[in-house]
C-alpha cells in the first residue's frame, strides 16, 4: 500500500512537472511571438525602404542611359533643325521639332535611322506652319535585347 501511495505520488509529480514545462513553453512562445511581433514593423519598414532605394536607383540608370543618346543626337542635329518635343512612353519615343527647309528635315530623317537602342523612325506628320518652317513629328520603338 505504502509503495501504491508512492506511485501515486510520484505520477502527480510528473503531472505537475509536465504542466509546469507545458506552461513555461507556452509563456516562452508567447514572449518570443510578440518580440517578432515587435520587431516586425521595423523590418517591414527597412525593407520598403530598401525597395524603394533599388527602385530609384534603376530609374536614376535608366535616366542616366538617356544622356549619351540625347547628346550624340544633339550634335548630329542639323543646323536649321531643332527639336521642341521629346514624349517618351512605353517603348516609343517621339521627337517633335521644326526644320527651315526639307533638306534639313531630310538630314533629321537620316540621322534619327541610327539612334542607338532604338528601331529607325517613322515619319509622322509633316506641314508648314504660318512662319514658312516644317513641323515634324517621328517616332522611335525603343529594340529590346533578346533574353536568353
Amino acid at each position: 500500500m505504502l509503495l501504491g501511495l508512492m506511485i501515486l505520488q510520484v505520477c502527480r509529480t510528473v503531472r505537475l512537472q509536465h504542466l509546469a514545462l507545458a506552461t513555461l513553453h507556452a509563456t516562452a512562445d508567447a514572449q518570443l511571438l510578440a518580440s517578432l511581433k515587435q520587431r516586425e514593423l521595423p523590418m517591414r519598414e527597412a525593407w520598403q525602404q530598401h525597395q524603394r532605394h533599388r527602385q530609384q536607383q534603376r530609374r536614376r540608370a535608366a535616366i542616366a542611359a538617356w544622356q549619351p543618346r540625347l547628346l550624340a543626337l544633339a550634335a548630329d542635329l542639323p543646323a536649321q533643325a531643332w527639336l521642341t518635343r521629346l514624349d517618351y512612353q512605353g517603348a516609343v519615343l517621339t521627337v517633335n521639332g521644326l526644320a527651315l527647309n526639307l533638306q534639313a528635315l531630310a538630314g533629321l530623317e537620316r540621322i534619327l535611322t541610327n539612334v542607338a537602342g532604338f528601331a529607325p523612325a517613322k515619319a509622322g506628320g509633316t506641314q508648314r506652319d504660318a512662319e514658312g518652317r516644317w513641323q515634324f513629328s517621328f517616332t522611335l520603338a525603343e529594340e529590346r535585347a533578346d533574353v536568353d
